[in-house]
């Protein structure tokens, strides 16, 4: 077996050990638990056998393996970023902000500070 084969089933391993060790100290969120033991799993599907990366990749018309698991993080990544990027902000960190205006007098307290900024004038 090559070395690179060895060492690529070994961060795979590594991979899905974090992934189960941060679940089992629940230091994962239960919404992302499952995607990351897909991808863990996905990964030392890979390193074990690298004939499915190659088949893939015919399959999918990509040239070579390495691109298509290239390709395939890039997909990943990208998804997560949407995910990540369709979430709120939590209603907490709003409420900590100290710049937040809060209150019925809101519009004055902006009006005060576009005051102060653009024409220097002290309320």
């Amino acid at each position: 077996m090559e070395g690179w084969r060895v060492l690529s089933i070994v961060v795979a391993c590594v991979v899905l050990f974090v992934v189960l060790e941060m679940m089992r100290r629940r230091k994962l969120r239960e919404k992302y638990a499952g995607v990351w033991l897909i991808v863990a799993i996905g990964v030392v599907v890979l390193a074990v056998i690298p004939a499915a990366a190659k088949f893939l990749a015919g399959l999918t018309g990509v040239e070579t393996p390495s691109n298509f698991v290239f390709l395939l993080a890039g997909v990943v990544l990208a998804l997560v970023s949407l995910h990540l990027s369709t979430q709120g902000v939590p209603d907490a960190a709003i409420a900590a902000d100290p710049n937040t205006p809060r209150g019925p007098d809101r519009a004055r307290r902006r009006a005060r500070g576009f005051a102060v900024r653009v024409c220097g004038i002290q309320a």
